[in-house]
């Protein structure tokens, strides 16, 4: 054992020397601290397995990059626009459509990727693919030796791994995959289709050994993907029949519904309920017009009879005709006349005469008697305005009367001609959407005869220049990360399960007690 102290002059006989440099305990050292010396020290101890360690890791990644193949990625986009098999739905005016194309805009290309990843695409694909497949495996030169051991010995390893899983197979009763069948799911493992956020815009790629197959079989796929969108999207032919049967369907309700509407019209005496409701509605007003006016002409004349009444009683002017200037009466005329000749023969003879001569107050008799009888003209007059203004208004009402009955029967007749007029407008409206949706797709057809779509592939898909797998400096780098961390992994843990004592401060841990002397090592 060695140990700090004081070092003696001579050097021991080899039958004092120790046997061992170290001492074995039972117990598991605790070390109460660890500092950056004891860290160091434990790594050069450990240099040379931790050495081997990092040297094994990166070995093991050197020949998983020489066994290996190289993965070629040949990749492109694809555009969606929002294309006629999108619009072509019928949309009636309850819907609300303000938001169409935000929200139609990811469901489209949602839509064409699940097109891209369907097995009717592949099965497009395929001949074509297993064909060039044939050209490339036939011209291409014979492998060396090496790659001959390294096939056979995937070919093995495939080989066994199916034996080992035979049992399970038998259990689940899956079968094994016959050569056509396992070259279709390796090209379907190699297709790789997904959406790019908040953009119009889906990403393909296609994996594969060989960087011109690669891109061969992304053009390919996507030539048989715009064939599938098209049949799926399109199919114009079985919607134009659908849209025509449901157009039948549309006019013979709406024929339906208008000799309905004819049945109650005749029943009802009337063609439009709601047109002749309208001029119900005028009538009453001009009726109740009319009424009001003959009411009030009639007060009018009322007063003014009333108020000759009172000048014929106390009256001694002759009267006028004031309020009645449109009528013109021969009685009045003549009385008039007889009035101005006798009142001018009374102004002569009162020239010549006295007032209270007996010529004079015949005159003035007789001017009384022309002013009565005006009065009674006037009052007459008057009085048979008066009844025709009543009968005006009993007339009047009559015809309110009448118009009222008529407007209550149109009314109960309204709602269900408004409903059925309703039922019409959207049969009629329905009509010619269907009629126009006709018409567009038949325009469809005719695109899809020339293979005209709503998607394009932004370019086409060219041969990677480097393969995307395997990736020599990445696999290195962490080759030499992972050998690092289990190279400090073990020196670790080999610290920890140490129970050999090595240095003083292990015999000052363990012992408690003070180093005095140290012997020097001698060689046997």
């Amino acid at each position: 054992m060695s140990s700090v102290g004081l070092r003696p002059q001579m050097p021991l006989p080899p039958e004092l020397a120790p046997a061992r440099r170290t001492i074995e305990i039972d117990a598991p050292i605790i070390l109460p601290g660890v500092s950056l010396h004891d860290i160091l020290r434990t790594l050069l101890r450990r240099r040379w397995p931790m050495f081997g360690i990092m040297l094994g890791a990166v070995l093991c990644s050197l020949v998983y990059l020489f066994l290996e193949s190289s993965t070629y990625v040949a990749s492109t986009r694809v555009l969606v626009r929002v294309g006629r098999e999108k619009l072509s739905t019928v949309t009636f005016p309850q819907v609300n459509a303000s938001n169409f194309m935000f929200t139609e805009r990811p469901e489209n290309v949602n839509d064409e990727v699940e097109i891209m990843r369907s097995p009717a695409v592949l099965q497009r694909a395929y001949p074509i693919l297993r064909e060039r497949l044939e050209e490339l495996a036939a011209a291409a030169p014979p492998p060396s030796l090496l790659r001959q051991m390294i096939a056979e010995a995937k070919a093995l390893g495939k080989s066994a791994a199916r034996l080992a899983a035979w049992p399970l197979r038998v259990i689940t009763g899956r079968r094994d995959l016959s050569p056509e069948e396992a070259l279709f799911e390796t090209i379907a493992r190699s297709l790789v289709a997904a959406p790019v956020r908040e953009t119009n815009v889906f990403g393909v790629s296609f994996s594969w050994s060989d960087p011109h197959f690669a891109a061969f079989g992304l053009n390919t796929v996507l030539a048989a993907f715009i064939q599938e969108h098209i049949r799926v999207q399109s199919s114009a032919a079985q919607a134009v029949e659908f849209y025509r049967e449901r157009e039948a369907i549309a006019v013979g309700e709406l024929r339906e519904l208008e000799a309905t509407m004819e049945a109650t019209g005749r029943a009802a005496g009337v063609a439009d309920p709601l047109a002749e409701k309208q001029v119900v509605i005028s009538l009453l007003t001009g009726l109740e017009r009319d009424l009001s006016q003959a009411r009030i002409a009639e007060d009018q004349t009322t007063r003014r009879a009333a108020e000759l009444r009172r000048q014929a009683e106390i009256g001694t002017e002759w009267p006028s005709t004031p309020g009645v200037p449109q009528v013109q009466l021969v009685q009045l005329s003549d009385i008039d006349a007889r009035y101005a000749e006798i009142s001018g023969r009374r102004n002569a003879a009162l020239t010549q005469l006295r007032p209270t001569s007996r010529e004079v107050r015949d005159l003035e008799q007789q001017i009384a008697d022309l002013r009565r009888q005006k009065y009674a003209a006037l009052i007459g007059y008057l009085e048979d305005r008066i009844a025709t203004e009543q009968e005006v208004q009993v007339a009047a009402r009559e015809r309110i009367a009448e118009a009222h009955a008529r407007q209550a029967s149109l009314q109960a007749i309204e709602a269900r001609f408004i409903a059925t007029q309703s039922r019409r407008d959207q049969l009629l409206l329905r009509i010619r959407e269907y009629r126009q949706q006709i018409d567009y797709l038949q325009l469809l057809r005719a695109l899809d005869a020339d293979d005209q779509s709503s998607v394009r592939v932004l370019s086409p898909a060219m041969p990677p220049l480097t393969p995307s797998w395997p990736r020599a400096s990445l696999l290195l780098g962490l080759a030499l990360g992972c050998g690092v961390l289990l190279a400090v992994a073990y020196a670790v843990f080999a610290e920890f399960f140490d129970r050999t004592v090595s240095t003083e401060r292990d015999v000052e841990r363990v012992l408690s007690l003070p180093v005095v002397a140290r012997l020097p090592e001698v060689a046997r």
